[in-house]
């Protein structure tokens, strides 16, 4: 019986893995971070352009159908994202690439909404910590009267739903 973690725990395991370093040199870049369920309790974690043709790829020469779970519209982060989810979430399958995490014995339903809120958990710190370091790096550039950095609003991630 696998013991569901609560959202405190949560939050903690989240905040220790992010960075202040985000990825920022893609934040134009329109692509979509998902999770798709598997076989035998395997979860797949990625990011794509189009979640709906990856997700059927792995359908060829596979002996489970793989669904399409959640998809989240976001710009930049994407990569820094979805390592980071994956860290959070589960126990990376040893058999299959590090994409697939195996979470035994619990309703997809249950993992689909665990992924949203690590996922917003995660953007929201990262955007936390962008802010603090522009923040500092202004004050230092302001000593010596230089332009400061303006937060680029594409550095945010929009979450849809």
């Amino acid at each position: 019986m696998t013991k569901l973690i609560n959202s405190n725990e949560l939050l903690n395991i989240i905040k220790a893995q992010v960075t202040t370093d985000a990825n920022l040199k893609n934040q134009d870049r329109k692509a979509y971070i998902y999770l798709a369920k598997g076989g035998y309790s395997t979860y797949k974690i990625g990011f794509s352009i189009n979640p709906e043709q990856r997700v059927r790829s792995f359908n060829t020469g596979s002996y489970h159908d793989n669904i399409l779970l959640e998809k989240i519209d976001v710009s930049g982060l994407v990569e820094h994202l979805e390592d980071k989810t994956i860290n959070v979430m589960g126990i990376v399958y040893k058999k299959r690439k590090r994409e697939w995490v195996k979470i035994p014995a619990i309703d997809s339903k249950i993992v689909k909404a665990q992924f949203r809120f690590i996922v917003k958990n995660l953007v929201n710190q990262i955007r936390k910590n962008v802010r603090v370091k522009v923040k500092m790096e202004n004050k230092v550039l302001e000593k010596y009267n230089i332009k400061p950095k303006v937060i680029n609003a594409q550095t945010t991630v929009a979450l849809s739903k």
